[in-house]
């Protein structure tokens, strides 16, 4: 007999496995319990187990002794009782009509009343007198969708106007189901644009009469911080790269710069859009710098629009010198002081030498001497660069975790080439002495990487570049190549 109380260690040990079947003759299914499951989880794993689809609603009985059945879709948490874990099951299916519905409180004038708990906004939404869970989640998700279309269309009626506020991060039905705002917003997405504006060769968004009335309403919400700067980059990332992404991040900029400030937009657009996803918004990278500078967004991406720079001076397109001289005018000089710069000034560097140098050396095991020289030619191609924008010591450390982040992500390969960076940027006075001695002597072990980075700084792969590694204060005992490192 298990123990009455469900908290107790016995008990929560078996609760870890129970036993489902539809008919008392039947080989059971044995359904393992993972700590922290819900209902509604158990729910939607026997309807794909048996193939019922997602409307499939299903109640258990604990063999005809529990009092009335347990409706998984309409309860929060489920302990079985001391009576066993041994259950019937039985599963009915009733896929509401939720547009129906919708279009019903919309002709009646109806209004929701703001930021109700999920059960209050289900039974208002569905009309029900019993909450479902999971039907709560395709009604919150397809009212909102219905609600931005009529907004966007100028169709604004009291039912639509009240949902607004449940797109809000805050709002009781957001904290509980974040990813429906998301959800809906990649709906309305793809019922506005569709496939019609995912490819190149095919229409423009912005030439769709929808398009103003979306970015305004969107812009609003941003600004006013009514909807999760998340749910807005989540719901842009499906469509990435695409003429649809690539005017949104644009045309969400000139709406907010209609509103605020070129240093308010700057703090928003840094926190929605991350400069690596402001940058794979566009089918061609090649255009990212022309459309910043024709719509004058430098104050407003600034590390997006160093990163194009450093790209064309590498590509020739641009003297590095010129590069240098453009890079110095974006912004405020605090921009300097930011550890964006070291991503946006390295990580350009590192690509051109993976992409052109490297490129048909598919795995990257060993270099070349033709391909060292052209690293090192392009690195010293680039040192202009590198000291106009790597200044105070803050930022150097930042350029050995972002080289350090480089190099794990590409598995250390090729060999050597982990040497070569950080050796170039002691030997070209780049990052200062102090700086390498507290990288080396640094305890956090942590960062992914850094261990593989002491093992190749201090071996023999790349004998070609001689001298004491990593460099130390000149008063200091000397350590060369072969004496090793100081202990870290």
């Amino acid at each position: 007999m298990f123990p009455k109380d469900p908290l107790s260690p016995l008990m929560k040990a078996s609760q870890d496995v129970i036993e489902l079947r539809f008919c008392e003759n039947t080989e059971p299914l044995a359904v393992s319990l993972p700590s922290g499951f819900t209902p509604h989880a158990l729910n939607s794993t026997l309807a794909t187990l048996y193939d019922f689809g997602p409307t499939a609603s299903f109640s258990l009985s604990n063999d005809g002794k529990m009092a009335g059945r347990l409706e998984l879709t309409q309860c929060e948490t489920f302990v079985p009782n001391s009576g066993g874990h041994s259950f019937l099951m039985s599963v009915k299916q009733n896929a509401p009509n939720i547009d129906e519905r919708y279009d019903q409180l919309k002709k009646e004038g109806a209004s929701i009343k703001p930021f109700l708990a999920t059960d209050g906004f289900y039974l208002f939404a569905s009309g029900q007198k019993t909450y479902n869970s999971y039907y709560f989640t395709l009604f919150l998700q397809r009212f909102l969708v219905r609600a931005i279309i009529d907004i966007v269309n100028n169709d604004v009626t009291p039912l639509s106007r009240s949902l607004v506020p449940y797109l809000h991060p805050d709002a009781p039905t957001t904290i509980v189901k974040k990813q429906v705002i998301t959800n809906a917003l990649i709906d309305v997405l793809t019922e506005f644009f569709g496939d019609s504006c995912m490819w190149e060769v095919n229409q423009q968004p912005t030439l769709l009469p929808v398009w103003k009335n979306l970015n305004g309403f969107l812009a609003a919400l941003i600004s006013k911080r009514s909807i999760s700067y998340a749910s807005i980059r989540k719901a842009i990332k499906p469509f990435q790269p695409s003429k649809l992404s690539e005017y949104l991040v644009i045309e969400i900029i000139h709406a907010l710069r209609m509103q605020m400030t070129d240093s308010e937009v700057f703090s928003i657009i840094s926190e929605m859009f991350p400069d690596k996803f402001f940058q794979n918004c566009f089918t061609k990278k090649s255009d990212i710098y022309n459309t910043i500078m024709s719509g004058d967004f430098p104050p407003i991406v600034p590390f997006v629009t160093i990163s194009c720079l450093v790209s064309m001076a590498l590509k020739g397109k641009i003297n590095e010198n010129a590069a240098k001289e453009i890079i110095l005018q974006i912004g405020h000089p605090a921009l300097f002081a930011s550890n964006r710069i070291a991503r946006a000034v390295f990580n350009p560097i590192s690509e051109y030498i993976y992409q052109k140098i490297l490129a048909d050396e598919l795995p990257y095991l060993e270099m070349t001497k033709v391909q060292l020289n052209q690293i090192m030619d392009t690195l010293k191609k680039m040192t202009v660069i590198l000291k106009a924008t790597i200044k105070n010591r803050t930022i150097q450390y930042e350029l050995l975790l972002r080289m350090q982040k480089v190099m794990e992500k590409r598995g250390f390969e090729p060999k050597g080439l982990c040497y070569v960076f950080f050796s170039f940027m002691y030997n070209s006075e780049i990052v200062h002495p102090d700086v390498y001695t507290l990288y080396v002597q640094s305890s956090n072990s942590q960062i992914p990487g850094r261990n593989s980075v002491l093992l190749e700084i201090n071996s023999f792969l790349i004998e070609v570049i001689p001298g004491p590694f990593p460099p130390i204060n000149k008063d200091a005992p000397q350590y060369t190549k072969k004496s090793g490192l100081p202990p870290h």
